[in-house]
């Protein structure tokens, strides 16, 4: 299954708290890496549709990594929903938080609210259900992405990645660097900077854990947590599908390898 490529960035002028709450997996943190001794079962990379009265049906794309941390996005209507989900089973449960796309809200006229969600996952394969929040309700259904399935290592993720996205009236293009330890460096056309480190989950599935900072940004000042993962758009671990987030603010990219 071949993801939607696509940047999202929602940006709010408020203080909220995230409304994801801790998951059901426990890990240890020795050195670059977190060994997950209880990974969810409904983990992956997916891409699918979701569908809703207010916007039809769209195409969302998402990473579940095995700790629980979670996000998912859609590339051309602009919504983000991150946080932690929750795992009984193969029932799958969260509040997570919905960001609206910069200048636009929900039905209900929030911009950032909690999104409640209830899917059920065939592990390796689907990952669908239902959700509510922000005044709207729908179903989803996600398939899951092969490329999950391989490993991770900082020498594997350890690259250059771009995005470029042109409007009627600009072209801006982000670039980030992730050196052999993790280090993440990179900077925009806007003149954005961006530090960060990415860190093991397990080394056995594809999915990392990514802390970041945003300086020189306006509103995207801050610190971020989130989850990346590599995918393949035309080669093998040629995009990183990167996903971050704070109370007021989340990013979603699919970015190609230079």
């Amino acid at each position: 299954m071949k993801l939607k490529l696509g940047f999202v960035v929602v940006s709010l002028g408020v203080s909220l708290f995230l409304s994801g709450c801790g998951g059901s997996s426990s890990s240890a943190t020795s050195g670059s890496s977190t060994v997950v001794s209880h990974a969810i079962k409904a983990a992956g990379v997916y891409s699918g549709t979701s569908t809703s009265s207010s916007y039809g049906t769209i195409a969302v794309d998402g990473v579940v990594a095995q700790n629980g941390r979670a996000f998912f996005f859609a590339p051309n209507q602009g919504d983000i929903y991150a946080g932690t989900v929750n795992e009984t089973n193969d029932t799958v449960t969260g509040p997570l938080t919905a960001y609206a796309p910069v200048g636009y809200q929900f039905p209900d006229g929030s911009s950032v609210t909690s999104l409640s969600i209830n899917a059920n996952t065939v592990p390796q394969s689907t990952l669908s259900g239902t959700f509510s929040g922000g005044g709207e309700s729908g179903t989803f259904t996600l398939g899951f992405v092969s490329s999950y399935e391989e490993s991770s290592s900082l020498s594997k993720i350890a690259g250059t990645y771009t995005y470029t996205q042109t409007t009627s009236t600009s072209t801006d293009t982000l670039s980030i660097t992730v050196d052999s330890t993790g280090l993440v460096t990179g900077s925009d056309s806007t003149g954005c900077v961006y530090n960060g480190q990415v860190s093991l989950i397990d080394s056995s599935k594809d999915a990392y854990d990514v802390t970041a900072t945003i300086t020189s940004c306006g509103a995207l000042n801050g610190t971020y947590k989130g989850v990346a993962a590599l995918t393949k758009n035309v080669t093998v671990d040629d995009t990183l599908l990167i996903g971050i987030y704070n109370p007021t603010t989340a990013i979603a990219q699919a970015m190609t390898r230079s």
